[in-house]
């Protein structure tokens, strides 16, 4: 059910992935970076499967410098966890996104409005009020701390893998191999995509 207590639990879960959507946005932003982007998310299929993955895309065909890449920033999350400074920097940037949410309150549009209402019919959620979201984050936050934020955001949950995105540096030409992988997917344009599991 959707309650306090069940918010509250999903929280380091949020915080983990903040922290390494920011920590693939550091190295795409190094010179010469071959990662143009990367992250971490959770969904929800159908209300019955939880779905986690953490991805990154390759930039001008450099897949193959960026598997390692993939694979350090998996391995670094799952067995090492994240530092006082990461968490710092996660928890203030989600408490100013509730902050401004409750500030922002008195000029939200109608449809916006119904279109919350109606995800939570579909969700089973409650619809709670930006005041209530904010004291839900803020108490949840308080008792997160780096040493079992990894603990308490990978708990229950088993990491079987991660997956690549390749944006080649110029358009596919029809029946040409894809450097050995199978499967294509366009977003913006062809690419290439291969999931890698570790363990």
């Amino acid at each position: 059910p959707d309650n306090s207590a069940n918010r509250a639990a999903r929280m380091p879960l949020s915080i983990a992935h903040s922290i390494i959507n920011r920590r693939f946005e550091r190295i795409s932003k190094e010179k010469d970076s071959p990662v143009a982007e990367g992250g971490a998310s959770r969904d929800e299929l159908f209300n019955f499967v939880e779905l986690g993955s953490i991805s990154i895309t390759a930039a001008d065909d450099r897949w193959k410098e960026v598997v390692p890449i993939l694979e350090k920033e998996f391995r670094r999350a799952i067995e090492h966890g994240f530092t006082e400074t990461e968490l710092a920097e996660a928890k203030s940037n989600l408490l100013n996104a509730y902050e401004q949410q409750v500030k922002q309150k008195a000029t939200r549009k109608s449809d916006g409005i119904a279109t919350v209402l109606a995800r939570t019919v579909n969700d089973q959620s409650v619809f709670s009020t930006p005041e209530t979201d904010l004291e839900i984050a803020r108490t949840s936050l308080d008792a997160i701390d780096a040493a079992k934020i990894a603990q308490k955001a990978w708990a229950g949950r088993t990491a079987s893998g991660a997956s690549l995105h390749g944006i080649p540096s110029k358009p596919l030409q029809p029946k040409q191999p894809l450097h050995g992988h199978t499967g294509s997917r366009a977003a913006g344009g062809p690419g290439q995509r291969a999931v890698l599991r570790f363990g």
